[in-house]
């Protein structure tokens, strides 16, 4: 990714990405967050509010360390966004959403005779998909071969 510099919209992006990035690994407080992205504390602060706000975030339990003031672990809100990914098999098609953890938040299956085309497994993939997609982040649709 180029950035440009003075481009605050993309820099703004970048930082909000790093920050969720770490609290993918585990729970962090601000004080923390601050030390791994090298970003000022009222940088943080102020986008972890906004990731409040969007509901991305929650905060969790206070930690008391044994310098400094005590914090708030801040966590990614577990089923705030998701994936979509697909598997179109031969005899049967796999729809599923992961949550930012990789944990299968649903799953549904179901099959179709080998001679089914292409089109016909596409149209019930988005007949199933689509009115479960609403705050996905993505699609995933593997093309074997």
């Amino acid at each position: 990714m180029r950035v440009r510099k003075g481009d605050a919209q993309e820099i703004r992006r970048v930082n909000r990405r790093a920050i969720l990035e770490h609290l993918r690994k585990g729970p962090l407080t601000r004080a923390e967050l601050s030390r791994r992205t090298g970003l000022a504390k009222s940088a943080i602060s102020r986008l972890v509010e906004e990731l409040l706000q969007e509901g991305l975030l929650e905060e969790g339990a206070f930690t008391s360390p044994p310098l400094g003031r005590p914090g708030t672990l801040l966590h990614l809100r577990p089923g705030a966004r998701f994936a979509l990914g697909a598997e179109l098999g031969v005899e049967g098609t796999v729809l599923l959403a992961l949550d930012w953890r990789g944990e299968v938040l649903w799953a549904k299956e179901w099959t179709h005779p080998r001679e089914t085309g292409l089109e016909a497994r596409l149209q019930r993939l988005l007949e199933e998909a689509l009115p479960r997609s609403p705050g996905a982040w993505g699609w995933a649709l593997p093309c074997p071969g």
